[in-house]
């Protein structure tokens, strides 16, 4: 039998499309030490990201290395957010950077880790403990930050979704020292208003940022709520604990302003669907009650 012989460009071509159709591999959160940082003059960074035992080479492209707000240096600790892949040149797998935050906050993310496992231990994230978000909301409250884009997104987007409901937006702080204390005392009030749904939203933003969010005050909070609560808090990438104790978890602002409610045009077009079916149905009764009425005025005893 002949031997058949790979290329090895095939062969790192083969390897790249394992690791690249590999979900896990697609958005990993990984911790370390910056060595042999590069800034390149297309503002590119190239760095090796290592702890202790091991290392492995990272890049970050210039759209998204522009967006670092700090100087990165040799012997940083980072957070970084990632995805691996096989530079088929090379036949090296490293890692393809998406964001990258400061070990400063090391301490913070330990708290949230552990807040969350406590929480979720108690069952405040139990999917049968959510309710149901209605599909026809008459009234929907907006807790956010007033005048902020995620805002102007959600007006914009129900207003195009759907004009008829009423919509009633409630400011709080959204950053800032006990921010949180204030949205939990705006979300009890407006949860005895009887409003059909409430949206809490504000923008993207590093886990300091979001921090009022990861509070377990507000939590609890949440989950005594008798109202159903979107969560729109930060971007895709962005995961607090009001997501997780929240009854629906939008990934975006405008997301949550989606969920919350049905699209006029889409209902529109149900109706008309269903307008025509009738129409059929009728034309076909009336089509069948003519024959049977000519049937009997035919029959020979009239």
């Amino acid at each position: 039998m002949e031997k058949r012989y790979l290329t090895v460009s095939a062969l790192n071509r083969y390897l790249k499309a394992k690791i690249d159709s590999d979900s896990q591999l697609q958005r990993i959160l990984i911790k370390g030490e910056v060595s042999n940082f590069k800034h390149h003059s297309s503002g590119h960074f190239y760095f090796t990201l290592k702890d202790e035992h091991s290392r492995i080479n990272a890049v970050m492209f210039s759209s998204k290395a522009s967006k670092v707000p700090f100087d990165l240096t040799n012997g940083m600790k980072v957070f970084v957010q990632a995805s691996v892949s096989v530079y088929d040149v090379a036949g090296t797998y490293q890692l393809y950077v998406d964001t990258i935050e400061q070990d400063g906050l090391g301490n913070l993310f330990l708290k949230y880790e552990q807040l969350k496992k406590q929480l979720a231990s108690e069952g405040l994230f139990n999917p049968e403990n959510k309710l149901v978000i209605p599909k026809f909301p008459s009234k929907i409250a907006v807790l956010s930050a007033y005048p902020s884009a995620a805002l102007a997104d959600i007006i914009r987007t129900i207003h195009l979704r759907f004009p008829v409901v009423r919509v009633i937006v409630f400011p709080i702080p959204v950053q800032g020292k006990d921010a949180y204390l204030e949205i939990i005392r705006t979300l009890r009030y407006v949860d005895t208003l009887g409003f059909s749904e409430i949206i809490i939203a504000r923008g993207g933003g590093s886990l300091e940022d979001l921090w009022n969010f990861n509070e377990e005050g507000l939590a609890r909070a949440i989950y005594q709520c008798k109202t159903p609560i979107i969560s729109g808090v930060g971007h895709e990438v962005d995961f607090t604990i009001c997501d997780f104790v929240a009854d629906y978890r939008a990934a975006t602002p405008t997301a949550a302003a989606i969920k919350a409610t049905p699209d006029l045009f889409e209902l529109q077009q149900a109706v008309d669907n269903i307008k025509y079916t009738l129409n059929n149905l009728m034309k076909q009764k009336i089509i069948l009650n003519k024959e049977n009425l000519n049937r009997l005025k035919s029959f020979y005893l009239f």
